[in-house]
């Protein structure tokens, strides 16, 4: 009697995978999309599929995907990534991109409102007011969303998953928008009226 763990059937296993076998893996991987290649990378097991894996990590590799460990804590969070690779959430994708829209969302909208209150503050408590205040607030406004967006992005909040990116960003725009301050630059740059010299009419 064959010992368990031998004989035919461990045989047949092994030649399962043929050079043949792996080279029509790598050309579906090819076909792919990132998206899927990474919950590819998520799902296989290293173990019993060790050359399956090193040919996702090969294509991750090909097209500038970033090779997570699931298991690390990484400094550059992305919440997409570490949301994805819980073991906890792999399978269930109704739970889990819910949980991803609204973290990078959250997330983009809080960043772009924490740098959209300086300017907030200056217009409206402190009443730094004048067409050259007006100015510099419109300048930099910009800023703070082009940074917020960039913030979303490094969540996670990319490809069609941007969506949630520019959600957080009109979010924290539409918030400053209702505080009033944009009316106010603008109507303080309209109606600014230079008393001669030079220096800044707010001063």
């Amino acid at each position: 009697m064959a010992a368990a763990g031998t004989g035919p059937e461990v045989a047949r296993d092994a030649r399962t995978e043929t050079l043949e076998d792996l080279r029509a893996y790598a050309r579906r991987l090819h076909s792919y999309t990132s998206d899927e290649i990474e919950d590819i990378y998520f799902r296989i097991h290293i173990l019993e599929q060790p050359l399956r894996y090193r040919l996702v990590q090969m294509e991750m590799e090909r097209r500038g995907l970033r090779v997570a460990d699931p298991d690390a804590v990484r400094l550059d969070l992305d919440l997409a990534a570490w949301l994805c690779s819980r073991r906890q959430l792999r399978d269930r994708a109704w739970l889990r991109e819910p949980l991803i829209a609204l973290g990078v969302t959250l997330a983009t909208a809080v960043a772009t409102a924490g740098m959209l209150l300086p300017i907030w503050a200056c217009a409206m408590p402190i009443g730094f007011l004048g067409l050259q205040p007006a100015m510099v607030y419109l300048a930099c406004t910009p800023v703070p969303l082009i940074v917020g967006a960039g913030i979303g992005a490094r969540l996670g909040g990319r490809r069609w998953r941007s969506a949630w990116t520019f959600s957080g960003v009109a979010a924290a725009a539409w918030a400053f928008y209702l505080t009033g301050a944009p009316e106010q630059i603008v109507l303080s740059a309209l109606t600014d009226r230079p008393s001669g010299g030079a220096g800044f009419g707010a001063f």
